[in-house]
């Protein structure tokens, strides 16, 4: 049997650089050293003593005895990967320019541009090595991995060429999903489950029923303790992950439970997608040592993407592959890597990172790395040329020499791998429904609110038509039977539509499903029927509630058969309604466009059921949509559930027309509505709607296969025809002459823009200050910060630093007055007088960790709303408009001044932030993790900005997860955290750290800092910051307690806590009156409703198709009978009602989704609540208006009717669902008082 340390081929004839790509690090030497008895048990409490390592040998060992090991070999060749995108030449879309064709004497060919994604990709990765995937955003590293992972959805224009083969074996021939596994960059979960509960569905999904000869079986019955050991999420295994609504883990916890939920099967493949975000870099090395582990020991395959790699963390790979606008310009090994780079021009600076100096030699800041070279080609600028440069090199005939060897003899076939769902059909809908069920049960919220709504309204409408079916007068029966048959039919569509909460509820869970299924957790079908059967038991519940008050209050027939054949009834109607709507939300791309389909297809349901328009009344070519409708069946049975029960009433003989003929009351009734008398027709509606659940079932397994939906490829500067010009290269040129580093870019944008308008410096200082939160209902408390103090000046930049979970963000949410749960104690002080947040958050400014502004603005105009707002009301307009150039310029936006927030980068997202809350003129600034998701390219212009922002003189406050050493580097002082929220050093950093470096020097236990290693990493480690906390017994924060340095710091709060004659003072909440917020909130909801034409495209095209399909049903309708009248009454009312609707459902979404800006302006104290919801209100009402004169216009029109509608019905109904917007806790609670409203 061959060692796990041996690759496939041991020799080489192409020297050091093919066995340097071949060969695993040498770590495995050491890990294979020593015995491991196969019976010793590795359970979650000694996994952290014998060791992640050992573990991984004897999983080795059982593997490869039980002939279970499987190595795979992957291989690229040619890869290519196109999309046709729009060219929008940088125009702003609106409601007019949306729908303008192309200019004159332009084709249709030069509004397309075709963009690589990828673009000729050869590779080899070979299993027991670990491959690390570089490359700024949009270079196509994403797209890599998926393709690799067999899960690229390849759509519309888009093509791919070339092969990927595994073990010589194409995706078609393997079982890709049980070979491969993928770890996506987002972090999609069930929020109301416990990471230990994510963990187990996982695994029994990935890994199947367990037998017990199975020599792995032992291991496997521990192996999600373990995982959750290894990962350092013992503390949280019985807490809910979360969301924005269900307070859960951390943002890094999430992201270890995205990483873990995918290493709980048996993949021989893992692709990682940028695993780190969110995690400190003491974490993510441990982490990544544990993959390294997984590499070596159980040889599998590793490729992976990272955004900015620590050092240590850049050696654990064997192979790096760096891309830039799909081409590949290096892949090879590691060490080879800076000669590579040294030969073609550019050398990586000293204390500059490595991955830092890959991420960005490729872009315009490339060119401050360039070095003169004896090299007789020019040194390369663009993609294209880096690319060429490498396909030349003996770097890439290595890898090429190893991707043209015969292919291994496969293992991994299909015919000898397991089914792509590791479970039986019945066991895996067992696990699937638990899951589901187990779910729904912690949403009782929304599931109590749903049986209320049920009761009240059907009490409501009870009463409404009290005693109507007791009636004993034959002769006012005609009139009480079109007001029976409304009563059922309210009932019929009060039971439909109160399953429309399912688009909601179902449309949050669709991103796991996509990775889910993606994955192969589970055949399609059993997600569709647990989620269909668990819909069964709770519309069960609503249905009783909602039918028991309204059949009794209003007399209905009163027998058990009739009432229960009546519940019987509305039960399976809003169960089709439920698997219809479902089925909805994976055909639709959004949210926005499910509702309009769904209140369409709805609509037509309603027309065409019977009630609105008789069944003899319908034009004939539309007789077809009565028989195929839902509605028309459930309210015929319902009125011969009613009209042909054995009742004194209905059996009554009435004369017809004086014809001398008799014939029952209740007959007389049926045929009023067109509906037969045939009781056969009740049975059949019955299995006609028990039927009709059995294809929507089918379509939404079929769409759950097949349908992903995704935003197109963007059109930016990496098409092609950029890659080479002119202007690429002169522009990398002229950085080059322009920025020879980082503290150069630093010093030169020191200018005095920022301080254009006055403000005054602000000291904050803090002692022993303690937060303590109430944890259980039993009033368990916790303490997230245990007696931290410090003092942050003016002109400085502090780093808050720490471990995941250390108190980092809590502690500056403390500070800067964002906590508004839980016990603050200790002392806060500003320029020396005690900290009034009135006055305190007037100088101050807070950016948030996510970016959220208005989509549809430009920079500037985002930029120019603030400084409106939050700008002192003497402040002219010049002076606003200065300090926004200034603003700009110092964040280096000048040249995206104009462009759209929606089509910036993530990194000039994050400047954006920067800058609205720089436009208030802060004293002082609070950052929240400003380089978390950024590239270290991105990352860097961000700090570079902070950083000149603190040389202004203002007070910068920063918690950071993984800076580079240079980045680091740029903060003046440091305020670092251990678990448990207590200090463990505050000071300042010092030239190339030496003052942080010299603390940690004191402990004799640690290492001295290796030349290459990042201090920020260094000093996590030693607190103990990663996995596994620290293992040394040092008590760090005793021990800065007892420290020079703590009395020294000591010292510097008490004395910066002496009034120093600066004391602020603040007579006004909002710096601008009422007035003048309404105007400017005004002008921005025109400008967001103008630049969203799909929103109100789909509006218009409701109000256009809703009354075309009521003009073909009543144009030159005569009105001679009773039920001609009825039926137009019917149109009228269905009509206003169906314009109330479109208008309400189209704009849930809509206004929800700004509510993350509202509640971040609101934070920033920019305006009133009352002035956002008013001039929402009115923009509202004004589009409402006109599409309420489209709507009306048109009916009036086709139908001949002679009415006018007031739009101020509208107007009320629309600000009602604003207001339910805002004021409702949650968007589950709003959709049940929708239908209150509605109705």
């Amino acid at each position: 049997m061959k060692s796990a340390l041996q690759t496939i081929d041991d020799e080489s004839t192409d020297g050091s650089t093919y066995r340097q790509l071949s060969t695993p690090m040498p770590l495995a030497a050491n890990v294979l050293q020593g015995d491991t008895p196969l019976s010793t048990v590795y359970t979650k409490d000694n996994i952290q003593v014998l060791g992640f390592q050992n573990l991984a040998k004897q999983l080795h060992l059982k593997l490869c005895q039980s002939g279970q090991l499987g190595k795979c070999q992957i291989r690229l060749t040619g890869v290519s990967y196109t999309a046709t995108v729009k060219d929008t030449n940088n125009k702003i879309p609106t409601l007019i320019n949306v729908f303008e064709p192309p200019s004159c004497g332009s084709s249709n060919t030069a509004k397309q541009n075709t963009k690589f994604i990828l673009k000729d990709v050869n590779a080899v990765f070979r299993p027991g090595t670990m491959t690390l995937v570089m490359g700024p955003p949009g270079c196509g590293k994403t797209t890599l991995l998926k393709h690799l992972a067999g899960i690229l959805d390849v759509q519309g224009k888009e093509e791919l060429l070339g092969s990927v083969t595994y073990n010589g074996c194409t995706a078609d021939q393997v079982a890709l999903s049980s070979l491969a596994a993928y770890v996506q960059q987002t972090d999609s979960h069930f929020p109301t489950l416990t990471v230990k509960e994510t963990f187990e569905f996982a695994h029994k999904c990935m890994v199947g029923k367990i037998d017990p000869s199975d020599p792995l079986a032992i291991n496997e019955q521990h192996w999600v303790d373990v995982l959750i050991s290894v990962l350092g999420l013992t503390e949280c295994a019985d807490t809910k992950i979360g969301d924005a609504m269900v307070r859960g883990v951390s943002g890094g916890q999430k992201r270890r439970v995205t990483l873990g939920e995918m290493l709980t099967g048996r993949a021989s493949l893992l692709f990682l997608d940028e695993f780190s975000n969110g995690l400190d870099a003491s974490t993510t090395f441990d982490i990544a040592n544990v993959i390294r582990t997984m590499a070596d020991v159980l040889e599998k395959t590793v490729v992976m993407t990272m955004l900015q790699p620590p050092p240590e963390v850049y050696n654990l790979f064997d192979n790096i592959m760096v891309l830039d606008k799909g081409h590949v310009i290096y892949h090879g090994p590691r060490p080879d890597l800076p000669a590579y780079f040294e030969s073609i021009g550019y050398a990586c600076p000293p204390r500059k990172d490595i991955a830092d100096f890959l991420q960005e030699v490729t872009t315009l800041l490339g060119a401050r790395f360039a070095v003169e070279t004896h090299h007789s080609c020019p040194r390369p600028t663009t993609p294209a040329a880096f690319a060429e440069q490498y396909r030349a090199s003996a770097v890439c005939a290595a890898m090429l020499h190893v991707a043209n060897e015969p292919s291994w003899p496969s293992s991994i076939s299909a015919s000898t791998m397991p089914s792509k769902v590791a479970l039986g059909y019945l066991d895996c809908l067992g696990v699937v429904f638990t899951r589901t069920w187990t779910a729904s049960m912690r949403e009782m919220e929304f599931n109590i609110s749903r049986l209320v709504q049920g009761l009240v309204m059907g009490s409501i409408i009870g009463t409404m038509f009290l005693d109507v079916g007791r009636n004993t007068v034959v002769d006012l029966e005609a009139k009480y039977v079109p007001i029976k048959v409304s009563l059922l039919f309210l009932s019929l569509v009060f039971q439909a539509l109160a399953t429309i909460s399912a688009l909601d509820v179902f449309m949050a869970r669709r991103p796991v499903l996509y990775k889910q299924s993606q994955a192969n957790f589970f055949y399609p079908s059993t997600f569709a029927i647990s989620e269909w059967v668990l819909e069964m038991v709770w519309t069960v519940a609503d249905v009783v509630a909602f039918t028991t008050p309204l059949y009794f209050a209003a007399g209905l027939h009163y027998s058990a058969s009739a009432f229960f054949t009546c519940l019987g009834l509305l039960f399976t109607v809003s169960a089709t309604y439920t698997q219809l709507f479902k089925m909805l939300t994976l055909l639709a791309p959004d949210a926005v466009m499910t509702n309009v389909l769904a209140l369409f297809i709805f609509f037509i349901h309603v027309v065409f059921s019977g009630y609105v328009l008789p069944y003899d009344s319908m034009p004939y070519a539309w007789r077809w949509l009565y028989w195929s409708n839902p509605l028309s069946w459930t309210l015929r049975a319902l009125a011969q559930n009613e009209f042909l029960s054995s009742s004194t009433l209905y059996d009554t003989l009435i004369e017809m027309n004086g014809s001398g003929s008799e014939l029952r009351l209740g007959h007389v009734a049926l045929n009023a509505y067109g509906i037969s008398t045939n009781d056969d027709y009740l049975w059949a509606s019955v299995v006609f709607l028990a039927a009709l659940a059995v294809p929507l079932l089918g379509f939404t397994t079929y769409l759950i296969k097949t349908i992903r939906h995704r935003p197109p490829f963007s059109t930016d500067a990496s098409s092609p025809a950029n890659e080479g010009s002119d202007d690429y290269t002169a522009t990398a040129e002229k950085d080059h002459q322009d920025n020879g580093s980082v503290a150069l870019c630093v010093a030169k944008g020191g200018h005095q823009g920022l301080n254009s308008l006055a403000f005054t410096p602000v000291t904050l200082s803090f002692s022993s200050l303690y937060y303590t939160i109430q944890v259980d209902k039993d009033k368990t408390t916790r303490q997230l910060l245990k007696g931290v103090h410090g003092c942050f000046e003016p002109g400085t930049l502090t780093a808050l630093m720490g471990s995941t979970g250390a108190g980092k963000t809590t502690l500056m949410d403390v500070l800067a007055g964002r906590k508004t749960a839980g016990t603050i104690d200790g002392e806060l002080f500003v320029n020396g007088y005690p900290l009034d947040r009135k006055t305190f958050n007037s100088v101050s400014g807070y950016c948030e960790q996510t970016d959220t502004h208005e989509s549809t603005s430009t920079v500037r105009e985002a930029f120019l709303f603030s400084a409106a707002l939050r700008l002192p009301s003497g402040t002219t307009d010049d002076q606003r408009a200065g300090f926004v150039d200034d603003i700009l310029d110092a964040l280096e936006l000048t040249g995206k001044a104009n462009a759209q927030y929606l089509t910036l980068s993530q990194g000039e997202r994050k400047r954006v932030t920067i800058g609205v809350e720089l436009l208030s003129n802060p004293s002082i600034l609070f950052l929240d993790e400003p380089t978390t998701g950024l590239d270290s390219r991105a990352a860097t212009i961000v700090l570079e900005c902070v950083k000149r922002i603190a040389q202004s003189g203002r007070t910068i406050v920063c918690t950071i997860h993984q800076p580079s050493t240079v980045l680091f580097e740029l903060f003046d002082k440091l305020l670092l955290l251990k678990s448990g929220g207590q200090m463990a050093f505050f000071g300042e950093l010092g030239r190339e750290s030496s003052k942080l470096l010299g603390y940690f020097g004191q402990f004799d236990m640690f290492e001295p800092i290796k030349p290459t290693e990042n201090p920020a990493t260094y000093m996590l480690q030693c607190i103990g910051a990663g996995t596994g906390g620290s293992q040394d017994g040092v008590d760090f924060a005793a021990a800065y307690k007892e420290s020079a340095l703590a009395a020294a710091n000591e010292a510097l709060v008490a004395q910066a806590s002496q009034p120093n004659g600066n004391e602020l003072t603040k007579t006004k909440k909002y710096e601008q009156s009422f007035g003048r917020q309404f105007a400017l909130l005004c002008g921005r909801q025109m400008t967001t409703y103008w630049r969203t034409p799909a929103y109100n495209t789909s509006r218009v095209v409701l109000m256009v198709l809703i009354p075309l399909v009521f003009g073909s049903c009543f144009y030159n309708a005569p009105v001679v009978t009773s039920m001609d009248v009825v039926s137009q009454l019917s149109m009228i009312f269905m009509a206003t009602s169906f314009l109330c609707m479109a208008i309400l459902n189209t704009s849930i979404t809509f206004v929800a989704n700004s509510r993350g800006v509202f509640y971040r302006e609101k934070l920033s104290v920019m305006y009133t609540p009352l002035a956002h919801s008013l001039s929402l209100a009115l923009v509202e009402l004004l589009y409402c208006v006109v599409l309420a004169v489209i709507y009306f216009n048109v009916i009036y029109w086709l139908c001949g009717l002679n009415a006018a509608t007031d739009a101020w019905v509208w107007f009320l109904v629309s600000l009602m669902s604003t207001m339910a917007v805002v004021i409702h806790p949650d968007k589950d609670t709003y959709i049940s008082c929708r239908l209150v409203v509605c109705h």
